[in-house]
Protein backbone atom coordinates (compact mmCIF):
# COMPACT_ATOMS: atom_id res chain seq x y z
CA UNK A 1 0.00 0.00 0.00
CA UNK A 2 3.35 2.51 0.68
CA UNK A 3 4.54 1.28 -2.52
CA UNK A 4 1.56 2.61 -4.38
CA UNK A 5 1.36 5.37 -2.84
CA UNK A 6 4.57 6.43 -3.59
CA UNK A 7 4.33 5.39 -7.17
CA UNK A 8 1.28 7.64 -7.51
CA UNK A 9 2.97 10.44 -5.64
CA UNK A 10 6.61 10.19 -7.77
CA UNK A 11 4.18 10.21 -11.32
CA UNK A 12 2.63 13.53 -9.96
CA UNK A 13 5.74 15.19 -9.31
CA UNK A 14 7.32 14.39 -12.88
CA UNK A 15 3.61 15.36 -14.72
CA UNK A 16 4.01 18.78 -12.34
CA UNK A 17 7.33 19.52 -13.74
CA UNK A 18 6.59 18.44 -17.53
CA UNK A 19 3.41 20.59 -17.45
CA UNK A 20 0.27 22.23 -15.63
CA UNK A 21 -2.24 20.35 -14.24
CA UNK A 22 -5.61 21.00 -13.53
CA UNK A 23 -8.21 19.00 -11.92
CA UNK A 24 -12.12 19.58 -11.61
CA UNK A 25 -15.10 17.34 -11.19
CA UNK A 26 -18.50 17.73 -13.92
CA UNK A 27 -21.47 16.54 -13.00
CA UNK A 28 -24.44 15.49 -15.05
CA UNK A 29 -27.40 13.20 -14.93
CA UNK A 30 -27.75 10.11 -16.96
CA UNK A 31 -29.14 10.94 -20.36
CA UNK A 32 -28.26 14.62 -20.20
CA UNK A 33 -25.02 15.39 -22.53
CA UNK A 34 -21.95 16.19 -20.75
CA UNK A 35 -18.96 18.34 -22.33
CA UNK A 36 -15.38 18.85 -21.17
CA UNK A 37 -13.49 21.06 -21.46
CA UNK A 38 -9.15 21.42 -21.88
CA UNK A 39 -8.79 25.23 -22.76
CA UNK A 40 -5.00 26.11 -24.03
CA UNK A 41 -3.84 29.41 -25.17
CA UNK A 42 -5.78 29.88 -28.37
CA UNK A 43 -2.07 31.99 -29.16
CA UNK A 44 -0.34 29.06 -29.39
CA UNK A 45 0.26 26.95 -32.04
CA UNK A 46 -1.88 23.87 -31.56
CA UNK A 47 0.08 20.37 -32.36
CA UNK A 48 -2.03 17.94 -30.85
CA UNK A 49 -5.11 17.07 -28.59
CA UNK A 50 -5.18 13.72 -26.95
CA UNK A 51 -8.33 12.48 -24.10
CA UNK A 52 -7.56 9.60 -22.14
CA UNK A 53 -10.91 7.80 -20.95
CA UNK A 54 -10.11 5.57 -17.57
CA UNK A 55 -14.17 4.02 -16.79
CA UNK A 56 -15.64 2.06 -14.38
CA UNK A 57 -14.74 -1.23 -15.99
CA UNK A 58 -12.89 0.45 -19.22
CA UNK A 59 -10.41 2.93 -21.12
CA UNK A 60 -9.97 4.20 -24.38
CA UNK A 61 -8.48 7.36 -26.20
CA UNK A 62 -9.54 9.70 -28.49
CA UNK A 63 -7.52 12.22 -30.09
CA UNK A 64 -6.27 14.28 -33.47
CA UNK A 65 -3.01 15.33 -34.62
CA UNK A 66 -2.17 18.09 -36.69
CA UNK A 67 0.41 16.94 -39.79
CA UNK A 68 2.56 19.42 -41.55
CA UNK A 69 0.27 21.30 -44.09
CA UNK A 70 -2.03 21.41 -41.39
CA UNK A 71 -3.73 18.30 -42.30
CA UNK A 72 -5.82 16.67 -39.39
CA UNK A 73 -5.27 13.16 -38.57
CA UNK A 74 -7.69 11.49 -35.80
CA UNK A 75 -8.05 8.60 -34.11
CA UNK A 76 -10.26 7.15 -31.50
CA UNK A 77 -10.68 3.78 -29.67
CA UNK A 78 -13.95 4.89 -27.79
CA UNK A 79 -17.50 4.82 -28.20
CA UNK A 80 -19.01 6.54 -31.45
CA UNK A 81 -21.06 8.79 -28.69
CA UNK A 82 -17.77 10.56 -27.42
CA UNK A 83 -16.11 12.97 -30.03
CA UNK A 84 -13.65 15.41 -29.50
CA UNK A 85 -13.79 18.78 -31.36
CA UNK A 86 -10.77 21.42 -31.15
CA UNK A 87 -10.20 21.63 -27.42
CA UNK A 88 -13.64 20.06 -25.92
CA UNK A 89 -14.81 16.20 -25.51
CA UNK A 90 -18.84 15.96 -25.80
CA UNK A 91 -20.66 12.78 -24.60
CA UNK A 92 -24.43 12.25 -25.96
CA UNK A 93 -26.65 10.24 -24.02
CA UNK A 94 -24.67 9.68 -20.76
CA UNK A 95 -24.89 6.57 -19.39
CA UNK A 96 -23.40 5.74 -15.57
CA UNK A 97 -20.58 3.46 -16.89
CA UNK A 98 -19.13 6.66 -18.57
CA UNK A 99 -18.35 7.93 -15.11
CA UNK A 100 -14.58 8.06 -14.48
CA UNK A 101 -11.44 10.17 -14.38
CA UNK A 102 -10.91 11.88 -18.15
CA UNK A 103 -7.38 13.48 -18.62
CA UNK A 104 -6.96 15.56 -21.53
CA UNK A 105 -3.25 16.36 -23.05
CA UNK A 106 -2.77 19.17 -24.99
CA UNK A 107 0.51 19.93 -26.81
CA UNK A 108 1.18 23.58 -28.76
CA UNK A 109 4.05 25.67 -29.43
CA UNK A 110 6.59 24.88 -26.40
CA UNK A 111 4.88 23.18 -23.89
CA UNK A 112 1.91 20.57 -22.81
CA UNK A 113 -0.97 21.35 -20.57
CA UNK A 114 -2.45 18.33 -18.68
CA UNK A 115 -5.72 18.67 -17.04
CA UNK A 116 -7.88 15.46 -15.20
CA UNK A 117 -11.62 15.90 -14.98
CA UNK A 118 -13.53 13.36 -13.08
CA UNK A 119 -16.99 12.73 -14.76
CA UNK A 120 -19.90 11.89 -12.25
CA UNK A 121 -23.06 10.77 -14.23
CA UNK A 122 -25.66 10.96 -11.92
CA UNK A 123 -28.16 8.05 -10.98
CA UNK A 124 -31.64 9.05 -10.52
CA UNK A 125 -33.52 6.46 -8.38
CA UNK A 126 -37.03 6.74 -7.41
CA UNK A 127 -38.57 5.05 -4.66
CA UNK A 128 -42.21 5.20 -2.54
CA UNK A 129 -42.41 6.80 0.68
CA UNK A 130 -42.10 3.81 3.03
CA UNK A 131 -40.91 0.81 0.53
CA UNK A 132 -37.01 -0.15 0.97
CA UNK A 133 -34.11 0.87 -1.81
CA UNK A 134 -30.88 -0.26 -2.27
CA UNK A 135 -28.30 1.48 -4.16
CA UNK A 136 -25.36 0.76 -6.22
CA UNK A 137 -22.20 1.17 -5.80
CA UNK A 138 -20.29 -1.49 -7.73
CA UNK A 139 -16.55 -2.44 -7.93
CA UNK A 140 -14.46 -4.46 -9.48
CA UNK A 141 -14.90 -7.80 -7.67
CA UNK A 142 -11.47 -8.93 -8.87
CA UNK A 143 -9.66 -6.24 -6.60
CA UNK A 144 -8.54 -5.76 -3.47
CA UNK A 145 -11.61 -3.94 -1.51
CA UNK A 146 -9.54 -0.99 0.85
CA UNK A 147 -12.37 1.50 1.68
CA UNK A 148 -16.15 2.51 0.91
CA UNK A 149 -17.50 5.81 1.60
CA UNK A 150 -21.14 6.77 1.11
CA UNK A 151 -21.88 10.76 1.25
CA UNK A 152 -25.49 11.67 2.13
CA UNK A 153 -26.65 15.43 1.06
CA UNK A 154 -30.04 15.46 2.08
CA UNK A 155 -32.40 18.35 2.26
CA UNK A 156 -31.67 19.90 5.44
CA UNK A 157 -28.63 17.66 6.50
CA UNK A 158 -25.97 15.66 5.49
CA UNK A 159 -24.02 12.23 6.51
CA UNK A 160 -21.45 9.90 6.12
CA UNK A 161 -21.26 6.16 6.48
CA UNK A 162 -17.94 4.05 5.63
CA UNK A 163 -15.60 1.12 6.23
CA UNK A 164 -12.08 0.63 5.68
CA UNK A 165 -10.39 -2.93 5.80
CA UNK A 166 -7.22 -2.29 8.34
CA UNK A 167 -3.92 -4.21 7.35
CA UNK A 168 -4.89 -7.22 9.68
CA UNK A 169 -7.63 -7.65 7.45
CA UNK A 170 -10.25 -6.31 10.25
CA UNK A 171 -12.92 -4.09 9.67
CA UNK A 172 -13.55 -0.81 10.93
CA UNK A 173 -16.87 1.32 10.89
CA UNK A 174 -18.54 4.39 10.78
CA UNK A 175 -21.89 6.39 10.22
CA UNK A 176 -23.20 9.41 11.75
CA UNK A 177 -26.35 8.01 9.24
CA UNK A 178 -29.74 6.94 10.38
CA UNK A 179 -29.94 3.62 12.05
CA UNK A 180 -32.51 2.79 8.94
CA UNK A 181 -29.00 3.02 6.55
CA UNK A 182 -26.86 0.54 5.93
CA UNK A 183 -23.64 -0.68 4.22
CA UNK A 184 -23.41 -3.61 2.74
CA UNK A 185 -19.99 -4.62 0.66
CA UNK A 186 -20.22 -1.51 -1.93
CA UNK A 187 -23.96 -0.98 -1.75
CA UNK A 188 -26.32 1.15 0.59
CA UNK A 189 -29.64 -0.01 1.40
CA UNK A 190 -32.09 2.09 3.09
CA UNK A 191 -35.50 0.77 5.17
CA UNK A 192 -38.68 2.57 4.97
CA UNK A 193 -38.18 5.47 3.51
CA UNK A 194 -39.51 8.89 4.10
CA UNK A 195 -39.33 11.67 2.41
CA UNK A 196 -36.62 13.50 3.81
CA UNK A 197 -34.22 10.73 2.43
CA UNK A 198 -34.21 12.47 -0.21
CA UNK A 199 -31.04 13.99 -2.12
CA UNK A 200 -27.60 13.26 -3.52
CA UNK A 201 -25.79 10.33 -2.70
CA UNK A 202 -22.02 10.04 -2.96
CA UNK A 203 -20.20 6.60 -3.29
CA UNK A 204 -16.62 6.17 -3.01
CA UNK A 205 -15.26 3.49 -3.78
CA UNK A 206 -11.34 2.77 -2.91
CA UNK A 207 -9.57 -0.56 -4.11
CA UNK A 208 -6.08 -1.59 -4.79
CA UNK A 209 -6.00 -0.75 -8.40
CA UNK A 210 -8.15 2.62 -9.08
CA UNK A 211 -11.12 4.63 -6.92
CA UNK A 212 -14.81 4.40 -8.32
CA UNK A 213 -17.10 7.82 -7.60
CA UNK A 214 -20.76 7.61 -8.83
CA UNK A 215 -23.42 9.31 -7.57
CA UNK A 216 -26.97 8.88 -7.21
CA UNK A 217 -30.06 11.17 -6.75
CA UNK A 218 -32.67 9.56 -4.79
CA UNK A 219 -36.66 10.80 -5.06
CA UNK A 220 -38.75 9.73 -2.25
CA UNK A 221 -42.18 9.90 -3.91
CA UNK A 222 -45.27 10.38 -1.96
CA UNK A 223 -48.89 10.12 -3.13
CA UNK A 224 -51.01 12.95 -2.19
CA UNK A 225 -54.33 12.95 -1.18
CA UNK A 226 -57.36 14.46 -3.02
CA UNK A 227 -60.76 16.49 -2.39
CA UNK A 228 -62.94 18.94 -4.22
CA UNK A 229 -65.07 20.89 -2.16
CA UNK A 230 -67.12 24.40 -2.44
CA UNK A 231 -66.17 27.43 -0.05
CA UNK A 232 -68.49 29.30 2.05
CA UNK A 233 -68.74 31.87 -0.86
CA UNK A 234 -69.78 29.11 -3.26
CA UNK A 235 -66.02 28.80 -4.94
CA UNK A 236 -65.36 25.35 -6.14
CA UNK A 237 -61.72 24.28 -3.95
CA UNK A 238 -59.50 21.45 -5.33
CA UNK A 239 -56.75 20.19 -2.81
CA UNK A 240 -53.82 17.50 -3.15
CA UNK A 241 -52.47 17.14 0.49
CA UNK A 242 -48.90 15.45 1.17
CA UNK A 243 -47.37 14.68 -2.30
CA UNK A 244 -43.95 14.82 -3.03
CA UNK A 245 -43.07 16.54 -5.64
CA UNK A 246 -45.67 18.80 -5.64
CA UNK A 247 -49.05 18.00 -7.52
CA UNK A 248 -50.14 19.94 -10.37
CA UNK A 249 -53.86 21.27 -10.34
CA UNK A 250 -55.89 21.84 -13.48
CA UNK A 251 -59.66 22.92 -14.29
CA UNK A 252 -62.15 21.86 -17.07
CA UNK A 253 -63.36 24.52 -18.10
CA UNK A 254 -60.14 26.86 -18.05
CA UNK A 255 -59.93 30.01 -16.29
CA UNK A 256 -57.59 32.71 -16.16
CA UNK A 257 -59.29 33.89 -12.69
CA UNK A 258 -57.43 30.80 -10.18
CA UNK A 259 -55.72 31.53 -6.77
CA UNK A 260 -53.28 28.48 -6.62
CA UNK A 261 -51.40 27.97 -3.11
CA UNK A 262 -48.23 25.81 -2.70
CA UNK A 263 -47.50 24.64 0.84
CA UNK A 264 -44.60 22.98 2.63
CA UNK A 265 -45.67 20.47 5.29
CA UNK A 266 -43.59 19.87 8.29
CA UNK A 267 -42.47 16.34 6.61
CA UNK A 268 -41.53 17.99 3.72
CA UNK A 269 -44.11 16.95 1.39
CA UNK A 270 -46.19 19.41 -0.41
CA UNK A 271 -49.98 20.67 -0.67
CA UNK A 272 -51.74 22.34 -3.38
CA UNK A 273 -54.70 24.23 -3.33
CA UNK A 274 -56.40 25.15 -6.18
CA UNK A 275 -59.41 28.00 -5.66
CA UNK A 276 -61.56 28.53 -8.56
CA UNK A 277 -63.22 32.31 -8.53
CA UNK A 278 -66.70 31.97 -8.58
CA UNK A 279 -67.21 35.49 -9.57
CA UNK A 280 -68.28 35.64 -13.11
CA UNK A 281 -69.08 32.18 -13.58
CA UNK A 282 -71.68 31.08 -16.08
CA UNK A 283 -71.13 26.97 -16.17
CA UNK A 284 -73.44 25.08 -13.61
CA UNK A 285 -70.43 22.26 -13.14
CA UNK A 286 -66.51 22.22 -13.18
CA UNK A 287 -64.11 19.30 -13.36
CA UNK A 288 -61.22 19.18 -11.01
CA UNK A 289 -57.46 17.67 -12.53
CA UNK A 290 -54.86 16.13 -10.23
CA UNK A 291 -51.67 14.99 -11.88
CA UNK A 292 -48.64 13.74 -10.27
CA UNK A 293 -46.05 11.02 -10.46
CA UNK A 294 -47.46 8.23 -8.05
CA UNK A 295 -51.02 8.38 -10.15
CA UNK A 296 -51.48 5.93 -12.59
CA UNK A 297 -54.08 8.54 -14.25
CA UNK A 298 -55.04 12.23 -13.65
CA UNK A 299 -57.40 12.03 -10.64
CA UNK A 300 -60.63 13.84 -11.92
CA UNK A 301 -63.63 14.97 -9.77
CA UNK A 302 -66.84 17.04 -10.84
CA UNK A 303 -68.92 19.29 -8.58
CA UNK A 304 -71.74 21.39 -9.70
CA UNK A 305 -71.31 25.27 -8.61
CA UNK A 306 -75.19 26.38 -9.51
CA UNK A 307 -77.92 27.73 -7.23
CA UNK A 308 -77.43 29.72 -3.81
CA UNK A 309 -75.90 28.44 -0.58
CA UNK A 310 -77.67 29.74 2.15
CA UNK A 311 -74.14 30.53 4.18
CA UNK A 312 -74.25 33.10 7.20
CA UNK A 313 -73.28 35.78 4.77
CA UNK A 314 -75.98 34.86 2.49
CA UNK A 315 -78.75 34.43 5.20
CA UNK A 316 -77.32 38.26 6.34
CA UNK A 317 -77.33 39.49 2.41
CA UNK A 318 -81.37 38.27 2.31
CA UNK A 319 -81.80 39.76 5.83
CA UNK A 320 -80.69 43.37 4.25
CA UNK A 321 -82.41 42.83 1.31
CA UNK A 322 -85.66 42.59 2.88
CA UNK A 323 -85.88 44.52 5.35
CA UNK A 324 -84.49 47.33 2.65
CA UNK A 325 -87.31 46.22 1.04
CA UNK A 326 -89.86 46.40 3.46
CA UNK A 327 -88.46 49.90 4.27
CA UNK A 328 -88.92 51.28 0.88
CA UNK A 329 -92.25 49.67 0.52
CA UNK A 330 -93.78 51.06 3.48
CA UNK A 331 -92.41 54.51 2.56
CA UNK A 332 -94.22 54.80 -0.50
CA UNK A 333 -97.36 53.21 0.64
CA UNK A 334 -97.05 56.24 3.75
CA UNK A 335 -96.35 58.83 1.28
CA UNK A 336 -99.27 57.58 -1.07
CA UNK A 337 -101.32 57.90 1.65
CA UNK A 338 -100.05 61.28 2.91
CA UNK A 339 -100.81 62.40 -0.87
CA UNK A 340 -104.41 61.15 -0.48
CA UNK A 341 -105.24 63.44 2.51
CA UNK A 342 -103.97 66.22 1.60
CA UNK A 343 -106.04 65.90 -1.82
CA UNK A 344 -109.68 65.39 0.08
CA UNK A 345 -108.36 68.17 2.25
CA UNK A 346 -108.04 70.40 -0.51
CA UNK A 347 -111.38 69.19 -2.18
CA UNK A 348 -113.03 70.34 1.32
Amino acid sequence: MDRQLSVRLLMSLVLFYSGLIVSDVVRVRRGQPAVLQCDADPGDTLLQVTWKLHLYNSSCIISYKIEEGNAKKSHSSCSTRVRSDNLSLSITNTEVSDGGRYTCEVVYGTTTVIRDIVLQVIDVVRVRRGQSVVLQCDADPGDTLLQVAWKLHLYNSSCIISYRIEEDNTKSSYSSCSTRVRISHSSLSISSTEVSDGGKYSCEVVHDTDTTIRGTLLQVLAQPSTYLTVTSDGSPECGAIGGNPPAEISWIPHSDDINTTVVEEPDRTWSVISTLRRKGMNETSVTCVVSHTTLGNPWKGAIVVHGYRFTVDNIVRIIITVISTVLMAGLLLYLKVKSQALTLLVIQ
